[in-house]
């Protein structure tokens, strides 16, 4: 579904929420991470003002930044009781970085579920909550690779 080459970067994180039973996966992996926190000034081109507060906390919002940052969820998949007895919720985030000239673009997958009966009640607000924190810090961290990369280069 998601490729990343350039990086060392590969699927399949695993994290469980002690005490809740949701189990959760972010992709892409991040294998390197970077131990300085670079910050991007940008300009936010939506109308959707209230996702500001979703931004990765490395991405600042300045009205005359040289560069326009996009960003979005989309929920995938949701998914009552399955075969599996789980309730599931899969979400996407869309990070794009611009100018009139250039793009980058970053996007990171939240995978959720939970084990459930038929009798179990579906709250994907309570998973979504569980899923933006870790996809803000996977962009965090992809920012912070591509930016040690030379990719925001194209801005300058």
């Amino acid at each position: 579904m998601f490729k990343v080459v350039k990086y060392s970067i590969f699927a399949g994180v695993f994290l469980t929420l002690v005490g809740c039973g949701t189990k959760i996966e972010i992709l892409p992996e991040i294998v390197e991470s970077s131990k300085d926190q670079h910050i991007i000034y940008a300009k936010f081109d939506s109308n959707k003002t209230y996702m500001k507060k979703y931004l990765p906390s490395n991405v600042i919002i300045k009205d005359d930044a040289p560069i326009s940052v996009e960003y979005n969820f989309t929920n995938i998949k949701t998914g009552n009781i399955t075969i599996e007895h789980n309730l599931t919720l899969e979400m996407k985030a869309d990070l794009k970085f611009f100018n009139n000239n250039k793009e980058i673009n970053i996007t990171s997958f939240c995978n959720t579920y939970k084990h459930a009966s038929v009798f179990s009640y579906s709250n994907y607000t309570k998973f979504r909550k569980v899923c933006i924190p870790e996809i803000q810090k996977n962009l965090q961290q992809q920012i912070n690779i591509k930016f040690e990369k030379g990719e925001f280069n194209v801005f300058k």
